[in-house]
């Protein structure tokens, strides 16, 4: 395997400032990445925001609104921890509703005295969809780590931790 070292000097870096991208580096509608620091800046001398490759204009006020990059996310927790197998399922490849129609990620609330940390109790089985991501049955209780933007969240089940998207949740 190679060394962390050296796969920390390939990722990718903000072609404006030149620094390592980290988690919260925003991705533009044209789906380049920069730091939120170099964005902000250009909002800031500018009033408006232009993506500094493409010079695609970007209808926001705020950096905040932009989107987290999540494939940059994913490379960075994997690169903080050790590969886990993940656990198989059996649910059919491509299936992401319940007979309702309803996301297989929807999730609500779960109350555990014994426990402070936020959790969510899951309505119906996820099968992870990325390496990255958190597989899990329904009923299982996943405890929330952070939540990544409101697409994804990151939760740990018996030891495990992975992405998983929270259709519904209220935390």
């Amino acid at each position: 395997m190679e060394d962390q070292s050296s796969i920390l000097d390939v990722l990718p870096e903000c072609s404006v400032c030149f620094e390592k991208l980290d988690v919260t580096s925003r991705v533009l509608p044209c789906q380049h990445t920069f730091c939120m620091r170099c964005l902000q800046q250009i909002i800031d001398a500018r009033n408006e925001l232009r993506c500094p490759e493409c010079r695609e204009h970007v209808p926001i006020r705020q950096v905040t609104e932009l989107p987290t990059n999540i494939l940059l996310v994913r490379i960075l927790d994997g690169l903080k921890r050790p590969a886990i197998a993940r656990p198989k399922s059996t649910s059919p490849p491509g299936s992401r509703t319940n007979k309702h129609g309803e996301s297989a990620g929807t999730f609500r609330a779960a109350k555990n005295s014994s426990n402070p940390q936020p959790c969510a109790k899951a309505l119906y089985k996820y099968e992870a969809q990325e390496p990255m991501d958190l597989s899990f049955a329904k009923g299982d209780t996943i405890l929330l780590r952070r939540k990544i933007d409101e697409n994804w969240f990151q939760g740990e089940l018996n030891g495990i931790v992975g992405f998983f998207p929270p259709a519904t949740c209220r935390c």
